[in-house]
């Protein structure tokens, strides 16, 4: 017997949850960019209103990476709308191919439940970790000495053996997504440099090097599809506590599985991803304030990422935290290694510097507008 809860989900911040790269849509060939619009073309229509000649020209066309010459004098006797799935507003051309959402096979926009699973799954690891005294350091009796845990020895300590694993105890439906909530946004990445020994905010313009404290809307700048901002899903989803399995004590059961025991084990779980969220989001603060770039593009984040506290201290019930792509090395790992996100700049992580934030920003009449991928509020139905 399972207890089951329905779940609203409402995004703070655009999501992009990808579909792979061999889906990106491609300029001259999988979408058309006119007058603020993106168009999603359908290939299809466009190939049977063509003749063999005009057919035979755009295959040439678009096999030497010159598809957007023919679409662009297509188009200039045709309406786009007229060969088109669906269309975008944008304010800017995309200057890559566009990193496309996930789809059912119906086409349909939709956040699997396991992408959810797995952030709930890195928040209650980071609590475990923090409050049970989990050791990072084993000592091998092979090799006579201690060593760093490996990956799958730290699961196990955490969750449980793979045949009894905590998380098995707990089952999330998929989120369906409509396709009037998605829309195309662009990234770039908020990168620090040093400057004569002195670390400093900045933007990255170039897959490698041309790191500056300057924004720039060209240069390393990517388009994702993605879900709306302070959109509300369109259907409710499901999280389900295997109640048989919690209530039947074993000695095989996972150490940890009281977390889930209880009345009511979703408001239990509630807590602790915001207390965690919290923790990150305050760090996350100090990191954006202590590195500030000349555009103050950070400036604009801290200010999101202080709104994102409030809408937390102001929860009943519910939870809000961070997933999908974009949220960085602190985010996926659930935050547990580092007690703040300044240390590494300093002293990097076996060579490694956490040191580099993708970020959301569009352009309009009143200036750039930035944003932070993957926030999303969970609340009871």
């Amino acid at each position: 017997m399972n207890t089951t809860y329905k779940l609203q989900l409402e995004t703070l911040s655009p999501i992009h949850i990808g579909a792979g790269q061999e889906k990106y849509w491609q300029r001259g060939l999988d979408y058309y960019y006119k007058d603020k619009k993106i168009y999603i073309l359908n290939q299809k229509k466009i190939l049977l209103s063509l003749s063999p000649q005009e057919r035979s020209n755009f295959n040439v066309k678009v096999s030497t990476g010159k598809g957007a010459d023919f679409l662009s004098e297509f188009f200039s006797r045709n309406n786009p709308f007229d060969f088109s799935n669906f269309a975008y507003d944008c304010n800017m051309p995309p200057q890559e191919d566009i990193r496309t959402f996930i789809r059912n096979g119906m086409g349909q926009p939709y956040i699997p439940g396991s992408s959810l699973k797995g952030a709930i799954r890195s928040a209650i690891f980071n609590h475990i970790f923090n409050n049970e005294g989990i050791r990072l350091r084993i000592f091998d009796q092979q090799e006579g000495r201690e060593r760093d845990k490996k990956p799958n020895e730290l699961e196990k300590d955490v969750f449980g053996d793979i045949t009894n694993n905590l998380m098995h105890f707990i089952q999330i439906s998929d989120v369906a997504i409509h396709q009037g909530n998605i829309c195309i946004q662009h990234a770039k990445t908020f990168n620090l440099f040093n400057e004569r020994g002195e670390w400093q905010g900045g933007w990255k313009h170039a897959l490698h090097g041309k790191t500056n404290a300057e924004f720039k809307s060209r240069g390393f700048v990517f388009p994702y599809e993605c879900i709306k901002p302070e959109v509300e899903a369109n259907t409710f989803f499901t999280i389900s506590f295997d109640t048989d399995l919690l209530k039947f004590k074993s000695k095989s059961n996972p150490r940890y599985v009281s977390l889930l025991e209880g009345e009511n084990p979703v408001e239990r779980i509630f807590q602790l991803i915001n207390k965690q969220t919290k923790e990150y989001v305050n760090r996350e603060i100090i990191f954006f304030k202590s590195y500030p770039d000349a555009s103050e593009g950070g400036s604009a984040l801290v200010s999101f990422l202080e709104y994102i506290l409030e809408e937390i201290n102001e929860m009943q019930s519910g939870c809000i935290f961070r997933f999908g792509h974009g949220v960085g090395f602190h985010s996926i790992t659930g935050d547990w290694r580092f007690s703040n996100h300044i240390d590494t700049i300093e002293h990097p992580d076996r060579s490694k510097r956490y040191k580099s934030r993708k970020t959301i920003f569009d352009e309009d009449d009143e200036g750039t507008l930035f944003d932070l991928f993957g926030f999303v509020k969970l609340t009871l139905t």
